[in-house]
């Protein structure tokens, strides 16, 4: 936003760049942690930054300006529950959007869990019995070595 060079891009590339998904989501997570909407945010830096003044400021200068204290910069603020909680609510409203597509969808998940837990099932108890059977040879072979060896 401070570059003039970038000036080109929209808020929401700017948005999408920064890893959201939506405006809305962007604008809210901004909103909270500057005070500002990305809009007024940009027009208080042209105010405050003049672009025919832009080589004599600090190349260093961060990407948000806030004058708040550290309490508003919290790690709560930062974490990761905002993303998580932004997709369980985008997969809330398409699940009762779209009501049939969404069932088929989960139907048919539920058959592939259900089908790979019976076939792992069956691999299991079919290697089991090969055991189970070799034991039984082993064990009839024994017998008859008993008997070989009494007679």
């Amino acid at each position: 936003m401070h570059d003039p060079a970038f000036h080109h891009i929209t808020l929401l590339g700017i948005a999408f760049e920064s890893g959201f998904n939506s405006q809305s989501s962007f604008h809210r997570i901004f909103k909270q942690l500057t005070g500002k909407s990305p809009l007024e945010y940009k027009n208080h830096l042209e105010k405050v930054l003049p672009s025919y003044n832009m080589g004599g400021r600090n190349q260093l200068a961060p990407l948000i300006l806030s004058h708040d204290t550290l309490p508003k910069w919290s790690d709560d603020k930062l974490n990761c529950n905002y993303m998580f909680e932004n997709y369980f609510k985008t997969a809330w409203r398409n699940l009762k959007k779209n009501k049939v597509y969404s069932a088929l969808n989960i139907v048919g998940l539920a058959i592939g869990i259900v089908s790979a837990a019976l076939i792992f099932l069956w691999v299991e108890d079919e290697l089991n019995s090969i055991t189970i059977s070799q034991n039984v040879i082993t064990c009839i072979m024994l017998c008859k070595m008993k008997k070989v060896m009494r007679v």
